[in-house]
């Protein structure tokens, strides 16, 4: 089973593997193009990536709040977000500069306690965005030119062959 978010029309689905079946479970104001999703099963959470910055989702009263960012770093424009340990990691590819991400949570997930750079304003970076953790590193792709299809709504002139990097985690 999976949650996904329809970035376009600000939502959130549930995906039933054994059904087969897509069902629409959030709509929000709070939920602004909403893109990177982390479920917390055991804590029936969501953490969602939104223009905004992250909302937090509870899954049983079915509440939708922004986090609260209790350091001076900040956590909005993130497109990929992914679960390690207990730690989120994320990549910001709408921020000046890009960067990657370590977003440390307080023990109910609804505040932001501190967010550290892994990773800024690489030279092989052009709009990074989705990634994967494997054995203490995440993996990510450096050059997706996501804003330069958006800007000539086709293949776009100077984007390279995709190219991938690594940030150490722990």
């Amino acid at each position: 089973n999976a949650y996904i978010t329809d970035s376009e029309a600000g939502a959130i689905y549930y995906y039933d593997v054994n059904k087969n079946e897509i069902a629409h479970t959030f709509s929000s104001p709070e939920l602004v193009y909403p893109n990177g999703i982390v479920w917390l099963k055991a804590a029936q959470v969501l953490i969602v990536a939104t223009v905004r910055g992250l909302a937090h989702i509870d899954l049983v009263n079915k509440n939708i709040t922004t986090m609260t960012l209790l350091d001076n770093g900040f956590a909005h424009g993130i497109d990929g977000l992914y679960w390690s340990g207990n730690e989120l990691i994320g990549v910001q590819n709408s921020g000046v500069p890009d960067r990657i991400l370590k977003i440390r949570l307080n023990n109910n997930y609804q505040q932001i306690l501190n967010v550290k750079v892994l990773e800024a304003a690489h030279p092989l970076y052009d709009s990074p965005t989705t990634g994967v953790i494997s054995q203490n590193y995440f993996y990510y792709i450096a050059n997706s030119c996501i804003g330069k299809y958006v800007q000539a709504h086709d293949t776009p002139n100077g984007c390279k062959a995709p190219v991938i990097l690594r940030s150490k985690l722990h």
